[in-house]
């Protein structure tokens, strides 16, 4: 599951098909907060929970996202400049080039970037057994 980031009105962001799309969708997003959400799938194998078959676990981490107020000719310039929104919800990727348009993050950092890592370190922390 791709990470889906959503306005105030809960409406999806998805991936910007072009340049165009990926303008409007960061303007919409621009000098607001948004929730990212990402859901994380673990599959736990027998050796590890003791039943005879797979347990699969299903996980979501929320966090909020800042972007800060931005000018619609710095906004043009990261679409038309940038190759980095193709492929990314939102049409950002807060390691890139867009990070300097984020002024806060309330949450696990990687989670926007697709893997809530300390939510998952916690999950196998909890379910492999320590020898």
């Amino acid at each position: 599951v791709d990470t889906d980031k959503e306005t105030g009105k809960f409406e999806v962001v998805e991936k910007a098909p072009d340049a165009e799309a990926a303008f409007n969708m960061i303007k919409k997003l621009q000098g607001k907060q948004h929730e990212v959400i990402t859901v994380l799938l673990v599959i736990l194998s027998p050796a590890i929970t003791g039943k005879s078959e797979p347990v699969m676990e299903v996980h979501d981490e929320h966090v909020s996202v800042l972007i800060a107020p931005l000018t619609d000719e710095l906004i043009k310039e990261y679409t038309l400049n940038e190759p980095a929104w193709k492929g990314k919800a939102g049409a950002y990727g807060i390691q890139d080039a867009a990070a300097t348009f984020i002024q806060g993050v309330y949450g696990d950092y990687y989670t926007v970037m697709g893997l809530p890592v300390h939510q998952l370190s916690r999950i196998l922390a909890a379910k492999i057994p320590h020898q």
